[in-house]
């Protein structure tokens, strides 16, 4: 009788465990036969795999005191930004609220980092629009500016052939300009050859002063800057 017993709850667990494992079996086919093109694929019910946005587009994350040069004279220590996405300047007052200012009059502005950056519509590749140019040095010869523009890129995780990159964030560029003593302003190549042929120098004698002035590689900013320094200084003939 219990040997009875026993067998008899071994044949019912076995049946239930049957049972389960077929109803898990006939849902997953369910599931399978009512997926897309007949098949069921994982998907995320929430794709949380956004991150945010890493930088910003301004040329510092803090606000900084500026003096700025309008045509109506210099408005001085104003907490201001400067948005290299879209070259407008903004100004924090003193209830904190942000105002957007008005481009079109001012001719720079000069953070107290020392940083100055120059109001300008001329440049050939952008059509007329306005943007700001950082002074890097400036001489009897003429000046470096440096164009600053910061473009989104924004998140790529989705997709077979996504980078998988799961944050937006603001990349910087960074292109050169020389302005002449006749205000001309041209695009600079940063290789020591086409810098002799803009500045109407021979590039032999230009390599030479080069070398004696100990200047490295002109693609690095600091260089490129040391160079035009000497030349807008009329120390290169």
């Amino acid at each position: 009788m219990k040997y009875f017993k026993v067998l008899l709850m071994l044949i019912w667990t076995t049946s239930i465990g049957y049972s389960q494992t077929n109803q898990g079996e006939s849902i997953n086919q369910n599931i399978e036969q009512l997926g897309d093109a007949g098949s069921a694929n994982a998907v995320r019910l929430f794709d949380n795999r956004y991150e945010g946005v890493r930088g910003t587009p301004f040329h510092s994350e803090d606000w900084e005191k500026a003096n700025i040069k309008t045509r109506d004279g210099v408005k001085e220590n104003i907490k201001s930004k400067l948005n290299l996405e879209q070259y407008q300047i903004y100004g924090l007052m003193d209830n904190d609220q942000v105002s957007q200012l008005n481009r079109d009059v001012i001719q720079y502005i000069e953070f107290g980092s020392g940083r100055i950056f120059v109001n300008t519509s001329t440049l050939d590749d952008w059509d007329g629009e306005t943007v700001f140019l950082e002074l890097l040095s400036k001489g009897k010869n003429g000046a470096l500016y440096a164009l600053r523009s910061k473009v989104l890129k924004k998140a790529d995780f989705k997709g077979s052939y996504s980078s998988g990159t799961q944050y937006d964030e603001y990349k910087s560029k960074t292109q050169y300009f020389f302005e002449s003593s006749n205000s001309k302003i041209f695009k600079i190549k940063t290789k020591t050859r086409d810098i002799a042929s803009l500045l109407d120098l021979d590039e032999k004698l230009l390599k030479k002063f080069m070398k004696k002035e100990s200047i490295g590689n002109v693609k690095n900013e600091q260089e490129l800057t040391k160079l035009f320094r000497n030349y807008n200084n009329g120390l290169i003939n």
